[in-house]
């Protein structure tokens, strides 16, 4: 996989709505617009983990790892890229 993209941005628990710092890494082979990353990270501003996790797989595919920084937890995705909607190609 040749490019690699990292984004960080912050979402709301949904339980309490205390804000949770990410880190997001992204590595394809396909070319993706940062606008496109940054616009995924403000559709998810209040969602849980495993689900902006799967929504950021689902619009980028390619071998993602999501990482909370308050939590030792991370996620990570590796599958086939799905394209849909405004994020398509």
């Amino acid at each position: 996989m040749s490019n690699i993209y990292r984004h960080q941005f912050v979402s709301r628990c949904p339980n309490n709505h205390q804000p949770i710092i990410y880190a997001l890494e992204i590595e394809t082979d396909a070319m993706v617009r940062v606008e496109h990353i940054v616009t995924a990270a403000r559709v998810n501003e209040c969602a849980f983990h495993e689900l902006i996790a799967d929504d950021f797989h689902a619009r980028f595919g390619g071998r993602q790892v999501l990482k909370a920084h308050q939590s030792p937890i991370f996620w990570q995705r590796e599958h086939a890229p799905i394209q849909t909607g405004l994020f398509a190609a």
